[in-house]
């Protein structure tokens, strides 16, 4: 895919669509030639792929991506929509960096593509780390869809703020709101949960939180639909001096209350290591209490998927596939 830094994160993502059981990978490109996004899907769980279609424009770099992909009306399979959030920028080093939305029908005679730019930073900062969202899989024709993203600056040392992104039932108008500007929130991973705590819908977000001798991990609750800032409900994971916890990848298992959670994230001795140990957590009451559990392997990982409470997989670094039954 061409990536050569660490200012990009998440340059490719995978869903699955649960109403016509394909899978989807959106991979960012940027290669002497071709810079833009390419989007391939399987419908016979991974033994073969073909094209779902492209965007690119050479003129940029495309940074970092997170995708949600939905089918806009139950029986219709050509109404499959896959949605994207993108941040590109002009340099390498993804500077200046903004957020651009892009949805199209990979099954349909014509993909209908919507292109929209959601956000642009003030000069001199970037945004980073998209984490999408949405509610598909709970409702039959309308949905909803997020993001949660960061603002930093060109020069990524500091934090500006932590804005929430998101549209309703398709309209294509995105409204944004701040939830966070005092907090060193890095790499946010945002998870949809229906009802949340008996209330509104609300959006989990797990964050790698940096201090000056370490990094912890936490997991917050915000309102999914609506303004309004980061929740009561600050959660630390992990955390200890001279430890640096960082990356953290977020799963909840979609039953009515969010009652069994697993946070992935790796563990480095120096705050600009590459590379560190596997770590994961477990929560079996909403977050209230974590439970750390020995991966058993070095490598990093990088994605955690609940196929249901009790079967969990991780994936990482160098071909490392986990699985937890618990």
């Amino acid at each position: 895919t061409g990536a050569t830094n660490n200012v990009t994160h998440r340059t490719l993502d995978m869903e699955y669509c649960e109403e016509n059981g394909f899978l989807y990978i959106a991979a960012c490109v940027n290669i002497s030639g071709w810079h833009g996004i390419r989007v391939w899907y399987s419908s016979n769980s991974g033994l073969t792929w073909a094209s779902a279609g492209t965007v690119h424009s050479e003129s940029t770099y495309w940074t970092g991506l997170s995708m949600k992909v939905e089918q806009r009306r139950n029986g219709f399979p050509d109404s499959v929509r896959v949605n994207i959030f993108c941040t590109r920028s002009a340099s390498s080093n993804n500077d200046d960096a903004y957020l651009r939305f892009y949805s199209f029908k990979p099954h349909a005679s014509s993909p209908d593509w919507i292109m929209i730019t959601v956000l642009t930073p003030a000069a001199g900062n970037k945004l980073a780390f998209p984490s999408a969202y949405s509610n598909g899989q709970f409702f039959s024709s309308g949905t909803d869809i997020g993001c949660i993203i960061g603002t930093y600056n060109n020069a990524f040392t500091e934090m500006i703020n932590s804005i929430k992104v998101w549209m309703l039932n398709w309209s294509w108008n995105f409204t944004g709101t701040i939830y966070t500007s005092i907090i060193k929130h890095f790499y946010p991973s945002a998870v949809y949960k229906n009802n949340a705590w008996g209330a509104a819908d609300s959006v989990y977000i797990a964050v790698e939180r940096r201090w000056p001798s370490s990094q912890h991990i936490e997991v917050m609750v915000s309102p999914a639909w609506v303004a309004g800032p980061y929740s009561y409900h600050i959660i630390n994971v992990a955390g200890s001096p001279n430890t640096y916890y960082r990356k953290p990848c977020l799963t909840i298992p979609q039953n009515r209350y969010p009652t069994r959670m697993v946070i992935t994230y790796t563990q480095n001795a120096t705050p600009t290591a590459t590379s560190g140990r596997g770590r994961r957590s477990s929560s079996q009451d909403g977050g209230e209490t974590w439970t750390f559990q020995n991966s058993g392997t070095n490598h990093r990982l990088t994605s955690v998927f609940a196929v249901d409470v009790n079967n969990v997989w991780t994936v990482g670094i160098d071909g490392t596939i986990l699985k937890l039954k618990q």
